[in-house]
């Protein structure tokens, strides 16, 4: 992904190792290459025009999660200590920052205000039943 996307290195530069409860989301990252292959066999193809759609701050809408792995784990991975580090991981990786924000601005309610998030968490009713967002 590092090849097809160059920002990516210099990314590496400012961020930090991540701990055992750590993802790294990247967005609008722009990709310059196209490629064939994978590993060994993986070769370039030639320029990549990026179309991606842009959001209100102009950045284009491509969000990549980086979770690193276990070095050579071997049978430890398996391990119910280190299953819960991927899991966490995963969690970290794929939880929706914004949406899980967005619910977080909803649950901060005074206390005579009942909050009910349904299946939307971006939307959520008020004691008389009339909806914000």
């Amino acid at each position: 992904r590092f090849m097809i996307n160059p920002e990516f290195i210099a990314g590496m530069l400012f961020l930090p190792s991540m701990s055992d409860n750590e993802a790294i989301e990247i967005v609008g990252t722009e990709r310059f290459s196209n490629y064939t292959g994978y590993a060994a066999t993986f070769r370039y193809s030639g320029d990549h025009v990026d179309k991606k759609e842009r959001d209100s701050l102009g950045r284009l809408t491509t969000r990549i999660v980086a979770i690193d792995a276990l070095c050579h784990p071997g049978s430890r991975q398996y391990r119910l200590d280190s299953l819960l580090r991927e899991v966490n991981k995963a969690f970290c990786g794929f939880l929706d920052q914004s949406k899980c924000q967005q619910s977080h601005v909803f649950l901060q309610c005074n206390e005579s205000c009942e909050v009910q998030l349904g299946s939307d968490a971006g939307s959520a009713s008020n004691v008389s039943g009339t909806q914000s967002s």
